[in-house]
């Protein structure tokens, strides 16, 4: 059997299958492609800031009150905020499972220097049970239904648990 090269067939087959050849070629490049200077030197770092800002719910309480008491009408407000929960993180654990027994141990980072932190795979916010807040304008219809949107904009508190007060006496 002698086969000799027929360029013809050859280019017919190119044609016939072009399309997923050109499918298979930006493939292979796309593999290729190097995924960026960033991803491939960023070293392991200590818990982002997320994880090491904790919530302060005084330090909330008066950031609120500031800013509703910018709300035209409001005069000097005073917020109170209860909570249902406090805000806390998820720590990543280790399952060593054995044939009757599962133990679970949180996972530590150990950093090169010395020092050693946990790993938090999730943070959990508070959850608020209700909002108290007493302002000069608390009195005026407008006023109140301004606050109450505003509160439950930040909150995430429905209107039945939001209470929107006047202020007794001289409103210094």
């Amino acid at each position: 059997m002698n086969q000799s090269f027929d360029g013809q067939k050859v280019w017919n087959a190119l044609q016939k299958y072009r399309y997923a050849l050109l499918v298979l070629l930006v493939g292979a490049v796309l593999l290729m492609w190097p995924a960026g200077k960033e991803q491939r030197t960023a070293p392991m770092t200590a818990p982002s800031s997320l994880e090491s800002d904790s919530f302060d719910l005084s330090e909330l309480e008066k950031r609120m009150a500031q800013t509703l008491s910018s709300i035209q009408g409001v005069g000097r407000a005073e917020v109170v905020l209860t909570l249902q929960s406090g805000s806390r993180k998820v720590l990543a654990e280790d399952t060593d499972v054995q044939q009757d027994s599962a133990r679970n141990s949180t996972l530590i980072l150990s950093t090169g220097s010395g020092t050693e932190s946990t790993v938090t795979t999730q943070v959990l916010y508070p959850v608020f049970q209700g909002a108290l807040v007493v302002c000069d304008g608390g009195g005026n219809a407008r006023v109140r239904l301004e606050v109450l949107r505003a509160v439950e904009a930040l909150t995430g508190l429905k209107a039945d648990h939001i209470s929107v007060s006047e202020r007794q006496g001289d409103s210094k």
